[in-house]
């Protein structure tokens, strides 16, 4: 079969000696998703000789299930009909759903009856479409997982500078500034709450739920002010990404961290951050 020509090294393309990576990937399976990767989609083609390979393979269809080919104008109808509604597809996958379909391989209760008819392509190509997409996610959940296990873990001593610069910027925030620390992702208040640098008293903990209400508060008056000036409609915090709960205890943290900011000797906080402090 003529074969349509590949770029070289595309991004995503997986190797043979690569394949015992991939636990459970066959090399069928490897063969659809390379393919997916590199080979010209329906939807660009354009040239006389991609089209006429098209109609080759339509033609071998016929030939394989023994009933006689479409005439040129249905061989073009049919064409027309895969490139437009399974524009994704490659030339390989057209014949692999064929070599499915004559194996009886293809999860697919089509049947022929005689003719190559575009109702019976679209029944085929579909079951192999859900074969396709099934395989495709198999191989790049793999892949993730590959790529995530070989991310380099934070080494403990820059894990000590990058927190002690966080804690001077926070220091500058609240004490220079006179502004209130903005702890994204509660960095400053799980490294405070894990190695116990602040005494968590029923009085803080009263005080930083009463901050978080008021926050809330203030936060749900300032969206309806800007609401009626853009006339929006108005969503309630329950429609947030966080429930009301979550947002008051968020704020409540953040109190606390503001409040451990005003109080610490952060020249001799910063001497005694050490990479056991991280171990949490």
């Amino acid at each position: 079969m003529t074969q349509l020509s590949n770029p070289q090294n595309s991004v995503g393309m997986i190797t043979k000696e690569n394949l015992n990576s991939l636990p459970n990937v066959s090399s069928k399976e490897l063969s659809i998703y390379n393919n997916d990767t590199n080979l010209v989609k329906f939807k660009d083609y354009n040239t006389k000789k991609e089209l006429a390979l098209m109609t080759a393979l339509l033609v071998k269809w016929s030939n394989y299930l023994g009933i006689e080919p479409p005439d040129e104008q249905d061989l073009n109808n049919t064409c027309n009909f895969i490139k437009e509604h399974f524009e994704n597809f490659n030339h390989q996958d057209l014949d692999n759903a064929i070599m499915m379909v004559v194996t009886s391989s293809l999860d697919s209760d089509a049947e022929h009856y005689g003719k190559l008819s575009i109702i019976y392509v679209h029944k085929c190509l579909k079951a192999y479409m859900i074969y396709k997409g099934s395989v495709l996610i198999k191989i790049r959940q793999q892949l993730d997982k590959i790529e995530s296990q070989k991310k380099v873990p934070i080494a403990p001593e820059v894990r000590v500078e990058n927190m002690k610069k966080l804690i001077i910027h926070a220091i500058d925030d609240v004490i220079n500034e006179e502004k209130v620390f903005l702890d994204f992702g509660d960095a400053l208040y799980n490294f405070i709450k894990a190695n116990k640098l602040m005494t968590m008293s029923d009085k803080l903990i009263k005080d930083a739920m009463i901050y978080g209400e008021t926050s809330l508060k203030d936060e749900n008056k300032k969206m309806v002010m800007e609401a009626v000036i853009k006339h929006h409609n108005f969503k309630s915090s329950g429609d947030m990404n966080f429930e009301k709960e979550d947002k008051i205890k968020k704020y409540a943290r953040q109190f606390v961290v503001n409040e451990w900011l005003k109080n610490i000797d952060v020249e001799d906080l910063l001497k005694k951050i050490t990479p056991e402090m991280f171990r949490y």
